[in-house]
Formats: C-alpha cells, structure tokens, sequence
C-alpha cells in the first residue's frame, strides 16, 4: 500500500499533527509518487499558508498582506505592475481584475528577465493571497489544502494521463494541483469567468486535498460545460483528451474523521512536511 504522510506544527513548532493519505493504484499516481520522492530527497520546501476556506481566512490580515506584497512588485523595474487596490469586501468580479494582473505579468519578457527570487515569491504569494480570498465566501464547513513545493520540476502530461481526469469531486480525496498559470475549466465555466480556460498540460509533485464535500456533476452539466467550452473558446472538447477537472490521487485513510482533521488544524497550520511511508 502507498500511503503519503502530511504533518503540521503549531506555531512554536512544540507540537505536531499529522495524517495519512493512500494512493490510488494506477500508472499515473506511481508516476506523481517519483516525483514527490524526487522533491522530498531533494530538500525541496512546501510553501506555508496554503490552507482555503473561510474558516481560515482573515480578510483583512489577506489585504494587508496582498498590499505588501504588491509594494514589493512594483518596485520591481520600472514599476507599475499593479494598479488595482485590494480593499475589504472585495466582489468575484473586482479579485478576477487584480488576478489578470497577475496573469500579464507572466506574459511579459520585459518583466521576468532577470527576476529575482524575493519578486517571484512575493508574485506567487499575491497568487495564493487571491485564491485565498475567493474562499471567505465559501460555506464555512467547505474548506481544501494545497500542498505545492517552492521550484518544483514540471513534467509533460502524457496521453493516457488525461483519460485520468474528472470533474467530479469526492470529499477527502486528494487530487493533482493545477501547476498552471491561468484558470481552470471548472473555475472559468462555474464562476462565469471574463478570462479563457488555460489547460493543463503539465504536472509536478503538488496536490490538493479537497474537503469540500462530494460533487457528482450532471449529465447537464458536462453537457452544458462542453459546449460553452467549444462556442465561447473555439476549445474542441473530445473524451479523454480534455483535461476537465483533477486526476485523482488518493484518499484520507481510513482512522481519521473529516472533522478533526478540520478541529487540529485550526492550531497545526505551520511547517508543513510529506513523508512517503
């Protein structure tokens, strides 16, 4: 049996919280499992903060932190990057703007030559401060974790790989993390998003684990999604070809429930570490 270790600290890093995840057996999660061997002997770090859902969410120590870091930017070069101001009560609408910001400065030569490693952290954080904020929202029992490496090595998605995809969502599981700049299909198409689906066509060792609650998608729905995806962005959808959702990796193991993992981490939110069993 794969089973994957994630372990928290409280903030002093005195205590400890840790549980296990099972690996699904199938060739695609043997693959992801090298390369989160690959990160963990190489020392890589897992990036803080990355827990999503209003129970961890302060919205105002979000905005604090997203002006900061946008100061830190726009010192960057001839500056100016950013020019839309985070405030409280932001709209889906108005955090979209300050996303597509984020988006061209990817885009652009002229910026990422010779970008520093204090610019490209603080870029990622405003990333993740947005993402962060769009789950205030949320119901408050829905809530999901990201565990992605700081410079993590990217590989191609083979064929085979995206017959591996599904827009539906088991809670408890944990799925392949995005590794993309832009938005989801799902994201795009749920939220009425202005900005063009990116697809995946990449991987690395991070992951998701989504407490959210089930999802079993409609046959309206995919229906419906396919077609938007084809009329609205010329984007050709064909079974088993179109990255639609997450691959799945694995899931909680059994032990644990939803809810204390909910309850520990409220205090064991630092540190984060994976260990392969």
């Amino acid at each position: 049996m794969n089973v994957i270790r994630f372990k928290f600290t409280d903030r002093n890093g005195d205590n400890s919280f840790s549980f296990d995840c099972e690996l699904f057996k199938n060739s695609f999660s043997e693959k992801w499992r090298k390369a989160l061997e690959f990160e963990v002997r190489a020392g890589s770090q897992l990036r803080e903060g990355l827990f999503f859902g209003a129970v961890f969410q302060n919205e105002e120590e979000i905005v604090r932190l997203m002006k900061q870091a946008m100061a830190v930017v726009n010192s960057w070069g001839r500056g100016g990057w950013f020019q839309i101001t985070p405030k409280v009560d932001m709209s889906l609408a108005y955090l979209m703007q300050i996303h597509e910001e984020y988006e061209q400065t990817e885009r652009m030569p002229a910026f990422r030559e010779g970008l520093t490693d204090k610019i490209q952290n603080n870029l990622l954080l405003i990333n993740e401060l947005i993402h962060r904020y769009e789950t205030i929202a949320r119901k408050p029992n829905e809530f999901h974790i990201n565990f992605i490496f700081n410079k993590p090595r990217n590989y191609p998605l083979l064929e085979e790989d995206f017959q591996l995809f599904t827009p539906h969502i088991n809670d408890g599981w944990l799925y392949l993390d995005y590794a993309t700049t832009g938005v989801t299909v799902l994201d795009a198409f749920n939220k009425n998003l202005p900005q063009r689906p990116v697809l995946q066509s990449t991987y690395q060792a991070g992951s998701k684990l989504l407490l959210d609650g089930d999802c079993q998608r409609t046959p309206e729905y995919l229906f419906e999604l396919r077609n938007w995806l084809t009329e609205r962005w010329g984007i050709s959808c064909q079974e088993g070809r179109t990255p639609l959702g997450y691959i799945p990796l694995g899931r909680i193991c059994q032990g644990i429930k939803r809810s204390e993992i909910k309850e520990q981490l409220q205090t064991y939110q630092y540190n984060p570490s994976i260990e392969i069993l």
